[in-house]
């Protein structure tokens, strides 16, 4: 009886230790995309047009969540 007592604990531990992680590594990548999203140097940097573009598919995600929450009033 104890055991089983124990071993549940262990999983909701596990459980919330697996919960935090995902919420840690959603934070960091929003913060590491953030950081990488605009390069210093826009004339000679490879990937500024491919980071440009992500964020405007980004704001234009936002906006038509927007858009349709509005609507679904």
């Amino acid at each position: 009886m104890l055991t089983a007592i124990y071993i549940s604990l262990l999983l909701l531990l596990l459980i919330g230790v697996i919960i935090i992680v995902a919420f840690l590594r959603k934070i960091y990548f929003r913060i590491h995309h953030l950081s990488c999203a605009i390069p210093f140097d826009y004339e000679h940097s490879q990937l500024s047009e491919i980071h440009l573009r992500r964020i405007l598919n980004i704001l234009k995600k936002k906006k038509s969540k927007k858009i349709k929450a509005i609507n679904n009033r």
